[in-house]
């Protein structure tokens, strides 16, 4: 009479997401960009002159390695509570799993443009720098 429904789709599903991991892991990264690829790419070409006047990608990218590594202490713990709270949300509101997708996707798409405009200001220093070789 009832549609009896198998056990399987009776289960409750776990809460548990991996978004928390890549989360955690995209912060780590950023973490790791922002403090030590940022100012490598910073001493190999000199990018203080250009920043200074400029309110483009690549000065708040130097801006926010700067505030960084001025304050690492604070920022790794604030990196790591964030990094808690994307485990811990889930687990409490289940709702909270599509934000912390949706931050996860964020901070890799941000990753990826710290990496990208670091390199493509390091490559465009570079060429302009060959360029005024060959007018020579």
């Amino acid at each position: 009479m009832g549609s009896a429904r198998p056990a399987v789709a009776r289960m409750r599903r776990s809460r548990f997401t991996l978004a928390s991991l890549y989360l955690a892991a995209g912060l780590g990264v950023l973490y790791l960009l922002l403090s030590l690829v940022v100012p490598a790419v910073e001493r190999v070409t000199d990018t203080r002159s250009a920043a200074s006047g400029e309110s483009g990608w690549q000065a708040s990218v130097l801006k926010a390695s700067r505030i960084l590594r001025t304050h690492g202490d604070t920022a790794a713990w604030a990196t790591a509570a964030a990094a808690l709270a994307g485990f811990v949300l889930p687990l409490l509101i289940r709702p909270a799993r599509y934000l912390v997708w949706l931050l996860a996707v964020a901070v890799f798409l941000l990753d990826i443009a710290v990496v990208v405009g670091s390199y493509s200001g390091m490559l465009g220093q570079a060429i302009r720098e060959a360029n005024e070789g060959l007018g020579r």
